[in-house]
């Protein structure tokens, strides 16, 4: 079964929804600025994001603005190309990137002042269409195509969920290929890893004579 990665939802009050989550469902906060909370699932990688959207109606989207998902057979990613397509949605992908990345706008800081978010001349489009001008206090967001408009365009990658395997440990004696290992701060750290579990092995000082096992 393919399973959800993470939703961003558009919300009138992050604050108040984060609670809610956090009250019921035992999520908690893995980012938090102004405007916009990352929850996560217990154990998991699951993401729950509510960006505040309090000038942009809903509409048909229901609120969400993005979300990913997960595939458990990686082969299967031509067919549910096909069904996001079929159901209306958009594929962002590019070339080099893995599966479930995080999606979004980077920021730099929050504007000072109203002067300091005139100066970089910056606006967002309301519901009504017109052009609503960044202000002091307001989230400083990258403008990604420099077109002075923040909005979809500018997002991004922002994030990698997927764990990071390193190579074979040359080590193990008769190697299935999840007896991994890698080097840290003069550390050796051998590791092995199934479907649901990654279990250390050793963990051993790289001025030792290593040890077949």
């Amino acid at each position: 079964m393919n399973t959800i990665g993470y939703f961003e939802i558009q919300s009138s009050d992050p604050n108040r929804d984060s609670k809610f989550y956090q009250s019921v469902f035992d999520m908690h906060v893995m980012y938090h600025e102004k405007g916009f909370i990352q929850l996560t699932t217990p154990g998991c990688n699951d993401i729950l994001v509510f960006e505040e959207k309090k000038d942009q109606p809903i509409g048909q989207t229901g609120g969400i603005a993005h979300f990913g998902f997960r595939l458990k057979n990686p082969n299967d990613i031509d067919g549910i190309i096909k069904n996001v397509i079929i159901a209306g949605g958009t594929i962002i992908s590019s070339v080099g990137n893995g599966p479930n990345m995080f999606y979004g706008f980077r920021t730099n800081g929050v504007f000072t002042s109203d002067a300091e978010a005139a100066a970089a001349g910056l606006s967002k489009m309301q519901a009504n269409g017109s052009l609503l001008a960044f202000k002091g206090g307001d989230v400083r967001f990258i403008d990604i195509n420099g077109d002075k408009l923040i909005d979809n365009n500018d997002q991004q990658i922002i994030g990698d969920p997927n764990p990071e395997f390193y190579g074979s440990d040359k080590y193990k004696k008769e190697n299935d290929g999840s007896y991994r290992a890698f080097e840290k701060h003069h550390y050796r750290i051998n590791y092995r890893f199934t479907d649901n579990v990654i279990r250390v092995l050793r963990v051993r000082h790289t001025g030792r004579e290593p040890k077949e096992y």
